[in-house]
């Protein structure tokens, strides 16, 4: 009987990090503060009015789909929920 010798290859990788992508100013992104104007509404096809605000600080927590008439979901500050905006209700006031 004959016996080989397993050969074992070692693969070292070395990890680099990214550099931070940059974020265009005035860009909504998730966790951006902004004044929020205008009608909102309880979902992204704004099928139905929730209410208005006026110059209304809240907190971007998700983006969906661009195509939707309100594709930004936002709460206030404090985690409280509000409801969908179009992008164009909202204004970046400070980035994340």
């Amino acid at each position: 009987s004959s016996s080989s010798a397993s050969s074992q290859k070692t693969t070292t990788y070395t990890a680099t990090a990214q550099p931070a992508r940059s974020i265009p100013d005035g860009k909504i992104v998730v966790g951006s503060v902004c004044a929020a104007n205008g009608s909102y509404y309880f979902t992204s096809l704004s099928e139905t009015e929730a209410g208005t605000v006026s110059n209304q600080r809240v907190v971007v927590q998700r983006i969906v789909d661009g195509s939707r008439p309100a594709c930004v979901y936002v709460v206030t500050e404090d985690g409280a929920s509000v409801g969908w905006f179009p992008k164009s209700a909202l204004q970046v006031v400070r980035e994340t």
